[in-house]
């Protein structure tokens, strides 16, 4: 490293500001005693950890992808536990960027630690100003402040690793990311960001003569599966027309458009040891008829098929089906060579009924989650035989006002109501409505956004009320501020 660069220290904190001190003092307290994981609020899409094991062998496992992985180590043999930063997409800024520490804690039973962790200095650059490594009964924990001296909070894109610890494996066991406010964590302007779900690592230790040797097999064919892409999106709702609500639901110009496809190409055989095509499919949408609707359209493809009299395709939705909450469709084939290549199945067009859109208001995290299921998903080729897939799924739309856009009062330019932008006849609309009551004729609940929550205003519009406009100035739908992520209520890794 150059001459110049600062290295990781774990208490030279004496030359730092006292914001850096604080900082630090928290970051030191991290995780003193916890043993077991706990569930995390206001969890922030985008910021991803992993774990990896290290044996003396060489054998390597990891937990990325907040799944679950298993390493097999010798008994008694030492491993490195490294923790490493992965993803930071979900921070704001272009590229995202984070600035001010990170925290990073592992849990373990079973297997004992010999060495507390402590920064990656080979591969981290110059990030920390402060190190504070600690362990426990059952954990260990390093954390990392950036506060250098007589400036600002530095902002830092840099991933990958950022600690390691050495571990005995004395007995099977279990090693875990522990995601909450006081343990993993990135720290910057915008607040503590983390994952979405727990990463465990299973690490069994077993002599080393024990090791068993694989009996090869013949690997199967890969199986599709059915989705619907995007799994997760927004659909930001906005004024339609002289009124903020359409006149009915399929009138709605607010629409997410989702696409029904097959994962990847058809690989199987048919019990005649042909390998099959695509020649026939159906599926059905399920959704909650009091919020949404839907409509269902043949790929480009399959219209192109029907087009030269080379397939016929059924539809039952809105436009075509007195069916409550489900849509249908089902195109097959006519004749003998015909298929399709494509993967694409058919569009799935999700409109906000007209009472969706007064349900909710443009204050704090607002929206309403539809989900769009799918179900008796079947795929057939030409001599009828089953295509087989491995799953039918869903997905996720978030309908939602932009944060602050109130609307202006309307003109032949500026629709009444939202626009996807906070601007000034945003400003002036709620800034008029300053100190009015519930009661008043002024007064106007969608325009009461402060405070958010389960109990949507407080009766008045207020100082609070304007500056939460205010505050949003020049927030687009393109590019919402803050940011405004689709809901994930599964878990879903985007």
């Amino acid at each position: 490293m150059k001459s110049n660069i600062r290295k990781f220290r774990v208490l030279g904190i004496l030359s730092l500001p006292l914001a850096a001190l604080a900082l630090a003092a928290v970051l030191l307290s991290m995780n003193l005693g916890t043993s077991s994981p706990k569930a995390s609020a206001n969890l922030t899409a985008g910021v991803d950890f992993h774990i990896s094991a290290l044996s003396a062998g060489g054998a390597t496992c990891t937990s990325a992808g907040n799944a679950k992985g298993t390493c097999t180590i010798g008994l008694g043999s030492t491993f490195t536990l490294t923790a490493f930063l992965d993803d930071i997409s979900g921070l704001a800024g272009a590229p995202p960027a984070w600035d001010s520490a990170y925290s990073v804690t592992v849990n373990y039973t079973g297997v004992t630690t010999k060495a507390s962790p402590g920064p990656v200095a080979a591969t981290v650059p110059d990030l920390c100003d402060v190190s504070a490594p600690a362990s426990g009964v059952g954990f260990v924990n390093a954390a990392c402040v950036i506060f250098p001296g007589g400036g600002g909070p530095v902002s830092q894109t840099y991933t990958g690793e950022i600690w390691t610890s050495t571990f005995n494996c004395t007995a099977s066991g279990t090693l875990s990311l522990l995601h909450d406010k006081a343990n993993t964590n990135i720290n910057d302007s915008g607040g503590l960001h983390f994952e979405g779900g727990p990463d465990l690592l299973n690490v069994d230790c077993i002599p080393a003569t024990d090791t068993p040797t694989p009996t090869p097999t013949s690997t199967p064919p890969d199986v599709p599966f059915v989705r619907k892409l995007p799994a997760l999106s927004n659909v930001f709702l906005t004024a339609q027309g002289t009124k903020i609500p359409p006149q009915t639901c399929v009138a709605s110009t607010n629409v997410a458009t989702l696409t029904e496809a097959i994962s990847g190409p058809i690989a199987t055989s048919n019990p005649k040891n042909e390998l099959q095509d695509l020649a026939a499919f159906e599926f059905e949408v399920r959704f909650d008829s009091k919020n949404v609707c839907v409509n269902l359209i043949p790929s480009a493809q399959w219209q192109a098929l029907v087009a030269a009299g080379d397939a016929v395709c059924v539809v039952r939705d809105k436009d075509s089906s007195t069916l409550e909450g489900i849509a249908q469709i089902g195109c097959v084939t006519v004749g003998k060579g015909v298929n399709s290549d494509g993967l694409e199945l058919a569009t799935i067009e999700v409109r906000p009924s007209p009472e969706l859109y007064s349900q909710i208001r443009p204050n704090q995290d607002n929206g309403i989650v539809v989900q769009i299921l799918n179900q008796g998903c079947e795929l057939a080729d030409e001599q009828g035989h089953a295509v087989p897939i491995f799953s039918c799924e869903d997905a996720d739309i978030t309908f939602r006002y932009l944060e602050g856009d109130i609307g202006g009062p309307g003109s032949p330019s500026v629709p009444q109501g939202p626009n996807c932008v906070v601007d000034v006849f945003d400003a002036q609309n709620v800034a008029f409505r300053w100190g009015v009551h519930l009661g008043s004729l002024l007064y106007n609940s969608f325009m009461d956004l402060e405070p958010s929550g389960q109990v949507k205003g407080d009766g008045d519009i207020d100082i609070k009320d304007i500056q939460f406009v205010f505050g949003r100035f020049a927030s687009t739908c393109a590019n919402p501020w803050p940011a405004q992520l689709p809901a994930n209520p599964k878990g879903v890794k985007p």
